[in-house]
């Protein structure tokens, strides 16, 4: 069983969410590194197959993977800088400098900018970097696992089609420092309809793709879920013991009772 196969169960579903809400808080009121670069477009992304090779179209059930050039990072880790990893699904005149992210994604939510969505239609918002020895050095993302649009009319309401930039961003405290993007053409879709969606990519690839690492596509999940589970289990164990510890020095011993 998969971590995101445990996760449907009610009480992990509520770890998750209160995971979410802790990574994304712990991004704000701390200084970012490199905080006087410019924010800009580093490059491009590559959409895959599972298997590497590049995609060009597919429906709204189609996995593929966003690939970033090789050994590509963000200013700062997850760990000791508080760097996060965004996806983006916005209009192409749409600039992704504006963008703004929260818990969920783009905020405001669903108003014509999303986030992606992992094939199992988790949202691909705040992922981990993987942890440096320490702070002010730049964090290596991960490869993503498979993408695919499906969660895009699950959300309870049509999906209007045209051309958008699916992108890859580096975000302090929901701001863009510096991101990957590419094109594509989308058609409408109906609520709950995924597979009516028809997609093409508008920027071939000139090489083929590297393959994929399972290993490192499971990463990011294993990380933020079970990091913020194990802080949030800790968290309510120590505040029991506290609870108890006081309650027993309040109390104070009990004296035995004198004979009549």
């Amino acid at each position: 069983m998969t971590y995101l196969e445990r996760a449907r169960t009610p009480f992990a579903r509520r770890v998750v969410g209160m995971a979410v809400g802790m990574l994304a808080m712990l991004g704000i009121g701390v200084a970012p590194v490199n905080a006087d670069s410019p924010p800009k477009n580093v490059g491009s992304i590559v959409l895959t197959t599972p298997d590497g090779d590049p995609i060009t179209k597919g429906n709204g059930l189609t996995p593929f993977f966003a690939q970033l050039p090789p050994n590509s990072t963000c200013p700062g880790d997850s760990a000791n800088d508080q760097w996060r990893v965004q996806t983006f699904f916005i209009p192409s005149t749409d600039d992704p400098l504006t963008v703004k992210f929260g818990p969920a994604g783009p905020t405001p939510l669903f108003q014509g900018q999303y986030p992606m969505y992992f094939t199992q239609r988790w949202l691909a918002v705040n992922l981990l970097l993987l942890r440096n020895p320490g702070p002010g050095k730049p964090g290596r993302i991960p490869s993503l696992p498979a993408l695919n649009y499906a969660g895009l009319v699950a959300v309870g309401h049509p999906f209007p089609g045209g051309r958008y930039r699916i992108g890859v961003a580096c975000t302090f405290g929901g701001v863009i420092d510096k991101y990957w993007d590419t094109e594509v053409t989308i058609s409408s879709g109906e609520p709950d309809k995924p597979e009516a969606i028809t997609w093409t990519a508008l920027d071939a690839p000139v090489v083929a793709a590297t393959p994929k690492s399972s290993s490192l596509s499971g990463l990011w999940i294993t990380l933020a879920v079970l990091g913020a589970a194990a802080a949030i289990v800790s968290l309510l164990v120590s505040r029991s013991r506290n609870a108890r510890s006081r309650s027993l020095s309040t109390s104070g011993p009990t004296s035995p009772k004198e004979p009549s």
